[in-house]
């Protein structure tokens, strides 16, 4: 086993205990902890591959599905912005329902920048969003 080898499978070992340690912590539905659980760092060298990779037109096929929200879904309206659609680049931004009086102070922005390639999920997938 090359020294390289050695440090990949390492640097799995603690991904996969870091998210293990998370998911213990965070607060979630079931079955999106259940999703994530088998969804973990350590099945990511088998499916992150090039978008026309067969394993990667399987997940896209069997993946389920979210459409944007014009009406509120727990609180939050969202929407989909095509950036570039050559490299079918876009933003989904979320917009919180402020409709109560009691919102008198203006909402904060908060930017997230997913720098993963979506190896797994999508923008419109429902785990994602679920999230």
């Amino acid at each position: 086993m090359t020294a390289s080898n050695t440090r990949t499978r390492a640097w799995f070992r603690s991904r996969i205990s870091l998210t293990s340690n998370l998911m213990n912590k965070v607060v979630m539905a079931w079955k999106t902890k259940f999703v994530l659980t088998i969804i973990s760092p350590s099945e990511i060298p088998c499916v992150a591959l090039t978008a026309q990779s067969t394993m990667h037109c399987l997940i896209n096929f069997v993946e389920a599905k979210v459409t944007a929200n014009d009406k509120p879904v727990k609180g939050v309206k969202t929407s989909n912005v095509i950036i570039d659609a050559i490299r079918n680049l876009l933003v989904s931004p979320l917009h919180p329902n402020g409709n109560h009086k009691r919102d008198v102070i203006p909402f904060p922005v908060i930017v997230f920048f997913h720098d993963g390639g979506f190896s797994l999920l999508n923008t419109d997938s429902r785990g994602y969003n679920e999230v």
